[in-house]
């Protein structure tokens, strides 16, 4: 998983992790780091892991599509030649299904 995180830093066109905007002239954006980070000290004697991306800009629940990726190749169902395949192709349909929202928090947005 951490390896597939480094596939998505850099500028890409991310139309095949987002959810469709007519208002959006372009999908592309540039990701400056993406990784999964343990949290620490664990919670409850449970390890918890978040997934931490720094970017330009995002689209429309490109984040949620990007860790449901990133879920996915954990559990063997997606090759890292999956999602590289669907970063250099504007593909229709999602590789993965979106991260459900439970458990996702924005933390920061910097300007």
């Amino acid at each position: 998983m951490q390896r597939a995180c480094k596939l998505f830093i850099g500028e890409h066109d991310f139309y095949s992790f987002a959810k469709r905007d007519a208002n959006i002239s372009s999908t592309v954006r540039r990701v400056f780091s993406c990784e999964i980070v343990q949290s620490s000290p664990s919670v409850f004697g449970e390890d918890i892991y978040y997934l931490k991306i720094l970017g330009d800009g995002f689209l429309k629940q490109m984040v949620r599509y990007i860790a449901g990726a990133l879920f996915s190749l954990g559990r063997k169902q997606l090759s890292l030649s999956d999602i590289t395949d669907a970063l250099q192709s504007r593909q229709e349909q999602k590789i993965s299904a979106s991260a459900k929202s439970r458990g996702l928090h924005l933390i920061n947005i910097s300007y």
